[in-house]
């Protein structure tokens, strides 16, 4: 079966037109960040439309997203994916992608592996796409409850 759309070289006539389908057509195809989320992270404070808007403003974040899988790994080990929220203050009218990691440690250990995580690669890649991403730590239930009856005893 043929398909009913043109070719992409049908929709250009001139080097210009095709410099600009080239450079647009990129934006057209979310399958490569859907794919990405969809593998590494978990909506929370989010939803598609939310994401994608943000995501696609300039500077990028998709590339530095894209390296948080690994660079979470080699630090907080193999563990629950990480959240997407993505937090607004409309009073002081900003607005940032939070990227959380859930873990089992105590919340000194979380603090410190989250300095580590940002002394390797965060304070970098934070840099790259404008400071519009956070990296943060939450610690799992479990643990906020035996933190709380470790402190009860006390």
């Amino acid at each position: 079966m043929a398909s009913a759309l043109p070719s992409a070289v049908d929709l250009y006539e001139s080097s210009e037109g095709r410099r600009i389908f080239n450079e647009h057509r990129r934006y057209a195809a979310p399958v490569a960040p859907v794919r990405l989320v969809e593998e590494n992270f978990r909506l929370r404070q989010c939803d598609w439309a939310r994401l994608f808007m943000y995501t696609t403003e300039p500077p990028g974040i998709i590339p530095v997203l894209a390296e948080a899988p690994a660079a979470m790994r080699d630090v907080f080990g193999q563990g629950a994916r990480p959240f997407l929220d993505i937090v607004n203050d409309p009073e002081e009218d900003w607005e940032m992608l939070f990227v959380t990691i859930p873990t089992a440690e105590l919340p000194d250990v979380a603090l410190d592996l989250l300095e580590r995580l940002d002394a390797e690669w965060f304070a970098d890649a934070a840099r790259r796409c404008a400071f519009r991403m956070m990296v943060t730590v939450e610690t799992t239930p479990v643990v906020k409850m035996a933190v709380r009856f470790l402190r009860e005893l006390r």
